[in-house]
């Protein structure tokens, strides 16, 4: 005999309000933490235009009277970034429209959501590795800033904490140094892999890891050095710098931006997401959106150097 209950199985059922989505991680390009980043572009800008004076000139000491007196002057001239849309959309039927409203359910939310999210992927690799093809230069590519391909093998068993330290010390020191101590870099960032090896390799005798070494090393006033700080992302990674570009097929390096993070030394510009007005086409609405974005404008690409290491085995 069959047994039956005295509730349907859904009346036991309790749905909980939050929803469980995918986890991405932060882009950390296009968000601002690697880029100092401006929301100014004005609609339908193309080109950023920005005036650059250079100046020149001398001093010397002359007599009274004297007519030999040196000249100081100055050239002006232009720097021009372009300008590029990034376009995503979202669509609906309009059965599911109907059904959205018979069950006061929001339609959109989640679909805006997935095409922001498509918009700030595609805005976040433009912004690391830049595109020849629209002329956009991005922050791990930029041509003027110098690229120290070194032989230095971080992961070899016979490399010390010791080892590392005089690395990443000679790498930020070439920056001042052939600033003639105009710029002094307050951020690294680099791949995951060699964060790791930095925070587990220890000073001889110590409990001291090699970048609780540097972070301590950098952080006096008296060494012209503000706190410098650490970051890791997957675009430097020597196969994220093959696949965009940066790097020839099979050079097997990662790439390491030592450099000030500082909008006076490079910033991008954006307009923000904005949404379109609603298309109907093939029994479906679509939504168009868009965000422009300028490249990585390093006014002062000496201020940062590229280093290239070897990626472990």
């Amino acid at each position: 005999m069959t047994d039956y209950g005295v509730h349907l199985s859904r009346y036991l059922e309790q749905k909980l309000p939050d929803v469980i989505r995918q986890r991405f991680r932060p882009f950390r390009y296009e968000n601002g933490i690697l880029v100092p980043t401006v929301a100014d572009l004005s609609p339908g800008a193309q080109v950023l235009v920005q005036e650059q004076i250079e100046g020149r000139g001398q001093a010397a000491v002359v007599a009274d009277q004297a007519f030999d007196i040196p000249l100081a002057d100055y050239n002006v001239s232009e720097t021009r970034d372009p300008v590029v849309a990034v376009f995503s959309s979202f669509h609906y039927t309009v059965r599911e429209l109907q059904a959205a409203t018979y069950a006061n359910q929001p339609l959109t939310d989640e679909r805006q959501r997935v095409a922001r999210r498509a918009i700030a992927s595609r805005t976040n690799e433009l912004t690391a590795f830049g595109s020849a093809q629209y002329g956009l230069t991005g922050m791990l590519n930029n041509p003027l800033t110098p690229v120290d391909d070194t032989s230095f093998d971080p992961y070899a068993g016979a490399t010390t904490a010791e080892d590392l330290v005089d690395f990443f010390v000679e790498k930020v020191a070439a920056v001042t140094d052939s600033t003639d101590e105009t710029e002094y870099p307050n951020h690294i960032e680099m791949a995951f892999r060699l964060w790791k090896q930095l925070s587990s390799k220890r000073l001889s005798g110590t409990a001291v890891s090699a970048i609780e070494h540097l972070r301590k090393l950098f952080s006096g006033e008296e060494s012209g050095f503000s706190r410098m700080t650490f970051g890791t992302s997957p675009e430097l990674k020597s196969e994220k710098l093959e696949r965009y570009g940066v790097h020839s097929a099979g050079t097997n390096k990662d790439r390491i931006a030592v450099y000030p993070r500082s909008a006076e030394i490079l910033d991008r510009h954006i307009e923000p997401t904005q949404v379109l007005e609603t298309e109907y086409r093939n029994a479906q609405y679509i939504v168009p959106m868009y965000s422009c974005i300028s490249g990585v404008r390093w006014k002062y690409p000496l201020a940062g150097r590229y280093v290239d290491v070897v990626k472990p085995a």
